[in-house]
């Protein structure tokens, strides 16, 4: 899959919410193909530009970030402005029913982690400085070329 091309999807998808909040969404950085289950993938990207979207304030600005690590793997990153995740609540936040909003559901970011681990790649919640959330997502196989 072409990462570019399934983020563009998923990017459509949202353009309601990302407008409303008049949100700004930068995606750079390399476009590797990737070996990954397309549904899965964008279920993946919904669930974490949703969570972005939540957190920013107007005006907020996400950030998609992919990149080769070496030479048989990319990593991606979706990294907002947001309030950030308290550190003792990023080993949390995936587990199931876990939320610290009154309309989540608590499973978003738990299906992307089953879906993560079921593709064999890693994810991580980091502090993005100044401030703000990044998740990073690891080992994604590149696509033999």
């Amino acid at each position: 899959l072409q990462l570019n091309a399934v983020i563009n999807e998923v990017v459509r998808a949202l353009t309601h919410d990302l407008e409303e909040k008049q949100i700004r969404l930068q995606v750079n950085g390399e476009s590797p193909a990737i070996e990954a289950d397309e549904q899965l993938l964008r279920q993946v990207l919904f669930n974490l530009l949703l969570n972005a979207i939540q957190a920013v304030a107007v005006n907020g600005e996400i950030e998609i970030h992919l990149s080769k690590a070496g030479v048989a793997e990319a990593r991606l990153e979706v990294r907002d402005n947001g309030p950030g995740v308290p550190p003792e609540n990023r080993a949390e936040i995936f587990k199931p029913y876990f939320t610290t909003t009154q309309k989540g559901t608590g499973l978003g970011l738990a299906v992307v982690q089953q879906i993560v681990l079921a593709h064999g790649w890693e994810i991580e919640c980091l502090a993005h400085k100044p401030r703000g959330a990044i998740f990073r997502l690891t080992h994604l196989k590149l696509a033999a070329e």
